[in-house]
């Protein structure tokens, strides 16, 4: 509930022989006397002053554009920093196995291989060179329709 108080009209007035102020609400009492002395009552004008301020903030809003568009250019090439981070720590080809009776996780450019039908990984050298490496991963994969699509992954490099 709001206070009504708040939004009363006062008025104030000094007497002119004691310095007493009073103050009245919603009630203007011009032209009695000072209940204490008897003296004038004055009635005391509230002063509003009101200050014009004129400021050109047109610099500042260029300056602020400015570091916007750095703190922009900062965070691209931040994002940059990780993808080449995440391709980075991220290798090629994974392939782990806990014992012979498990399912291989393969593991393609960081993400999971699931649905596995079939790895085929194949590495050869003759010296202590890097050789020829193959592999090839075939599995199933849920299409937009939900249908399920044979999907094979493979790379090869012969030396």
């Amino acid at each position: 509930m709001a206070d009504n108080k708040s939004c009363e009209e006062t008025f104030s007035y000094e007497c002119a022989w004691c310095r007493c102020k009073i103050q009245t609400i919603k009630r203007r009492i011009d032209g009695t006397r000072c209940p204490y002395c008897g003296g004038n009552l004055n009635r005391i004008e509230k002063k509003v002053s009101i200050a014009n301020v004129k400021l050109d903030l047109s610099d500042s809003i260029k300056e602020l554009k400015a570091i916007q568009r750095e703190a922009k250019k900062a965070t691209a090439a931040l994002k940059e920093l990780e993808s080449i981070q995440t391709r980075e720590s991220n290798p090629l080809l994974s392939i782990e196995i806990e014992s012979l009776d498990n399912v291989p996780k393969v593991i393609y450019k960081g993400e999971e291989i699931t649905g596995k039908t079939n790895i085929d990984f194949t590495w050869e050298t003759k010296t202590l060179d890097p050789g020829k490496v193959e592999f090839m991963v075939k599995y199933y994969d849920k299409d937009e329709t939900g249908s399920l699509t044979h999907m094979v992954i493979g790379e090869g490099r012969k030396v």
